[in-house]
């Protein structure tokens, strides 16, 4: 996996990072069920797997319906990006995903997936309670969105080609589309549409 990194000092002289993730640098991982892909963006602790990570980001290419994996103790927000509709099925009963509308669930849950449609693109948060908490949001923005720093740390996501992300006019990316910019620092972005998630 291919990263540009950047470093700068806000004001307060605290040190900033940015990172930015070429969607074409993502290696897919195949599911061990055969149902899927799997490209991670980002984890803690960094080199963390699936069983012992803080949190995870990820975007999965769900190629069969069956049941999710079990993750105990992990909350747990999918949002569907593109391709057929998704159907899940769980014990509170049946959610259809809308397309870039967040959907949070347990991951203890036992809750199965119906593609209708076909494949589908989605993007993963998981968060382990009690070690990280942190939520999904989607904007479509025709100025730039300025987002602060707060302590916690960002990605956006790009969901088109050509979404601008600026770090107060020094350092600038051009973000095509499931590129993306891991930050700890203010920064605007838009005009386009993109996922942002903050992780604390």
């Amino acid at each position: 996996m291919i990263h540009t990194e950047f470093a700068w000092e806000t004001a307060d002289m605290v040190a900033d990072r940015a990172v930015v993730i070429r969607w074409g640098d993502l290696e897919p991982t195949p599911w061990k069920n055969g149902g899927g892909l799997t490209r991670e963006i980002a984890s803690s602790p960094e080199g963390s797997n699936t069983s012992d990570f803080d949190w995870r980001v990820s975007i999965a290419d769900v190629k069969a319906a069956g049941p999710f994996s079990s993750f105990p103790g992990v909350d747990r927000v999918i949002t569907l990006l593109e391709g057929g509709s998704m159907i899940l099925d769980s014990e509170s009963g049946r959610t259809v995903l809308t397309v870039r509308e967040p959907h949070s669930f347990p991951g203890e849950a036992s809750v199965t997936c119906e593609l209708p449609d076909g494949s589908t693109r989605d993007l993963n948060l998981m968060t382990r309670r009690g070690q990280a908490s942190g939520d999904v949001s989607i904007h479509t923005v025709s100025s730039p969105m300025r987002i602060d720093g707060d302590g916690s740390r960002r990605l956006v996501v790009a969901l088109e080609d050509g979404v601008d992300a600026r770090e107060s006019q020094r350092s600038n990316w051009i973000l095509d589309c499931f590129d993306v910019l891991d930050t700890t620092g203010p920064l605007s972005v838009g005009p386009g549409t993109f996922a942002l998630i903050s992780v604390l």
